[in-house]
């Protein structure tokens, strides 16, 4: 008999109910139509083009369900360490499952503060009320924490349907409301976090639109004037928090000019914000009241010797993204103006060289300043991953400057090909090695940068 599916993420229809052009009721363990012909319910899966039973989806369900209902008491079968995709954060498998997968992404994401987070999960988990009674808001974004935190999860135990993280973006979109884009700097969280999700997560369509997403977390933010210094004393930790989100917009969208060949949303010029503070979230709130503003807490913060802490990947990262942001500005293909407006080619050529050795100064300054982690946890707390990422942009200024270089004969100067060859050959020995170690797996930027490479 057909249950009631309220609350469930809507499945495909089913092959009985598309080949007779009807829409599919989405009923467990079987649709109505199914259930009268007296087969089983299936119907094809889009992610691996697979046929799956509906009852099957059902049971799996079922034992969610019964899953959630000892949340309380409820252990993870496993101590296995999980790492969020961005930072590398990691947090063993020993605590809760809604705990553990809430804290992949609060701990690490920049745009989001832990105790927002640790307050979201205590009202949809432990006030022990009703699906029905809970804001839709907070569902949404819970769904969304639970999308983006299950990928590598799910990605190392293909079977554990569960953990599916598109299971839980179909859950959250139907708690989406459009009256969320009105909560100013949280709608813009929401925002990222669909981006975030889109970025990871290897369907393709959903890769753009979450690129696509970033230009207009930008424009919110430009909107919120999150671009430009606030005035008046403010609450440290939620000026550290609007700094944050800003800079993670940033960071995307640099990340979406590179990976779509479009201009940035906004231009460092542009920018009048300083970073936020290099230091945990419970830092920032304890120095409310005796500082001023943010900027005060940043300057005693970086005359002290702090070490590493929860932000120094996102704030190493960021520069690079600074950087990058520079390789499109001086050696993008609108710059060959500047070179063509010179009638001697050596003339031309040399502000081209003068600008790439600047750029590859500044990436080998970069590397060298990478935070040290004395026992990493993850891919991003090593040297080689920095080694990479910093290989990348050397590459990406390198073949920017042969495009821009003028020829002779046809041919780009043989010294910027072999620097570019070498470039290239340093990559693909990179991503070897870490790929053999098991700590990096093929995702769309990467196969793009092994393409580049191998050309």
């Amino acid at each position: 008999m057909a249950q009631e599916t309220w609350g469930l993420p809507t499945l495909p229809a089913c092959d009985v109910c598309r080949a007779r052009k009807v829409k599919c009721d989405n009923s467990r363990p079987r649709c109505s139509s199914c259930a009268i012909r007296g087969i089983d319910c299936l119907f094809l899966d889009p992610l691996k083009n697979t046929k799956i039973s509906r009852a099957y989806i059902h049971e799996l369900e079922e034992r969610a369900r019964s899953m959630n209902q000892q949340q309380p008491t409820f252990e993870a079968p496993s101590p296995d360490v999980v790492k969020d995709p961005s930072t590398g954060r990691s947090y063993t498998g020993t605590e809760k499952s809604s705990d553990r997968k809430a804290k992949i992404l609060e701990g690490s994401e920049p745009f989001l503060l832990r105790r927002d987070v640790q307050d979201l999960h205590g009202r949809v988990y432990l006030a022990g009320n009703d699906l029905k009674d809970i804001a839709s808001y907070d569902l949404f974004r819970m769904f969304m924490i639970l999308a983006v935190g299950s990928i590598i999860l799910h990605r190392k135990n293909s079977e554990a349907q569960w953990l599916h993280p598109y299971g839980y973006y179909l859950s959250a979109l139907q708690h989406f409301d459009e009256d969320f884009l009105l909560n100013g700097v949280s709608a813009v969280q929401d925002l990222m976090l669909i981006a975030r999700f889109g970025i990871y997560h290897h369907t393709g369509i959903i890769l753009f639109l979450g690129l696509d997403i970033s230009s207009l977390c930008i424009r919110m933010c430009i909107d919120q004037e999150l671009h430009i210094p606030s005035e008046g004393r403010q609450d440290l930790l939620r000026e550290h928090l609007h700094r944050r989100v800003f800079r993670e917009c940033y960071m995307i969208d640099r990340y979406s000019s590179i990976t779509l060949g479009r201009p940035v949303s906004i231009a460092d010029r542009d920018i009048e914000v300083a970073f936020p503070a290099d230091a945990d979230d419970e830092d920032v709130a304890s120095a409310n009241g005796h500082f001023t503003n943010l900027d005060e807490f940043c300057a005693a913060r970086s005359s002290s010797n702090v070490g590493t802490n929860e932000m120094s990947v996102f704030f190493h990262c960021l520069r690079l993204r600074q950087i990058t942001s520079q390789i499109n500005s001086k050696l993008c293909r609108q710059a060959k103006d500047k070179c063509t407006s010179f009638d001697g080619s050596l003339l031309s050529s040399g502000y081209v060289y003068t600008d790439l050795y600047e750029i590859l100064g500044r990436l080998d300054s970069w590397l060298s300043s990478s935070p040290v982690f004395e026992n990493p946890q993850c891919l991003y707390e090593r040297r080689e991953w920095y080694d990479f990422i910093c290989e990348r942009d050397r590459l990406l200024a390198i073949r920017h400057a042969i495009d821009l270089v003028p020829r002779r004969s046809g041919l780009p100067p043989k010294d910027l090909l072999l620097l570019c060859h070498n470039s290239a050959v340093r990559i693909i020995m990179c991503f070897s090695l870490m790929f053999k170690q098991g700590q990096i797996t093929y995702t769309r930027s990467y196969f793009q940068l092994l393409f580049t490479a191998g050309l």
